[in-house]
């Protein structure tokens, strides 16, 4: 019996070996395959501008399988960079207020194990260009437009990297070409507002205020939002209140020093003539006018004595 009972017990042993054996081998094979296939990602980096120049404050959102991941401020130079994983279908969009969205896709799918296991990958994207939408005809075509792609990215077997997609965007080539014409409009557009800015800056400092409402207006026809036009209308109109007060302080001012004038000359006279009484109204007139001026009061003075 108590041999039994030894081999027995000899012989779970050895199957619980054989058992933490096997399952150790699966577990470290099955964490191995687990890196393996996500050892490797796809760094995308661009900038993005406006009319040619960076444009700080811009902000571009990740959506990952349909849902949003990230929302990432691209920096006051207009670069960011999106850290994208393998095996994933994404939609990257780049907007800021008061001009177009753009968005492009991008599939890490399809990569062969043989090539992700030796390196991740990077691609750059240049320049991503955001302009204010013209109004006009074309506008309600153009957000349409620009509501899918305008370019897609994936992994390319012949070059065993990504590349864009080149049938996509020969496919959608007449609404790129359409996006292109909207933004040469809106750089014309953009060009006719800062030269009406500079003009009504020019005639502002000038102090020649109904240039400067002509010009920041012209300025507002183009972008009626944009906040310094108006900011700067309200400062003309203020300035033209208080130019306006001032002309008339000073018409009020030439009427009373003419007034003032005209009395002093008539007491003058009278008190040449030996006239006290009217030289005395008069120089009194003219001292109630002004009273800080000495002179009539000398004169009044005079006649007192």
């Amino acid at each position: 019996m108590i041999v039994a009972h030894k081999n027995r017990m000899k012989s779970n042993t050895t199957f619980a070996k054989f058992f933490f054996a096997a399952f150790s081998l699966f577990f470290t094979f099955f964490v191995n395959a687990q890196t393996n296939a996500t050892t490797w990602n796809l760094t995308v980096d661009g900038k993005i501008t406006q009319d040619g120049k960076k444009l700080d404050g811009a902000m571009v959102t990740v959506f990952k399988n349909g849902s949003q991941t990230q929302q990432i401020p691209a920096g006051s130079n207009g670069k960011f960079e999106i850290v994208m994983d393998p095996d994933a279908d994404y939609i990257v969009n780049f907007s800021k207020d008061g001009l177009v969205t753009k968005k492009l896709s991008f599939s890490t799918r399809n990569v062969p194990d043989d090539v992700s296991k030796q390196h991740s990958f990077a691609l750059e994207i240049g320049e991503i260009s955001l302009f204010i939408l013209p109004q006009g005809p074309d506008a309600s075509t153009i957000t349409s437009i620009l509501n899918q792609p305008i370019g897609k990215f994936a992994y390319s077997a012949s070059i065993k990297d990504f590349d864009y997609d080149a049938a996509y965007t020969a496919s959608i080539q007449a609404k790129l070409d359409l996006i292109k014409q909207a933004e040469a409009q809106a750089k014309q557009l953009e060009k006719q507002y800062n030269d009406a800015i500079a003009q009504g800056d020019k005639s502002f400092s000038g102090g020649d205020w109904s240039g400067a409402q002509t010009a920041y207006n012209a300025a507002l026809k183009i972008k009626p939002d944009a906040k310094y036009p108006q900011n700067q209308l309200v400062l003309v109109n203020k300035k033209e209140a208080d130019q306006a007060a001032a002309n008339a302080a000073n018409a009020k001012q030439k009427a009373l020093d003419a007034q003032y004038q005209t009395l002093i000359a008539s007491a003058d006279k009278s008190l040449a003539g030996k006239d006290y009484v009217n030289a005395k109204t008069n120089y009194t007139q003219a001292s109630s006018l002004k009273p800080n001026e000495q002179y009539p009061k000398d004169k009044l003075a005079e006649i007192a004595k």
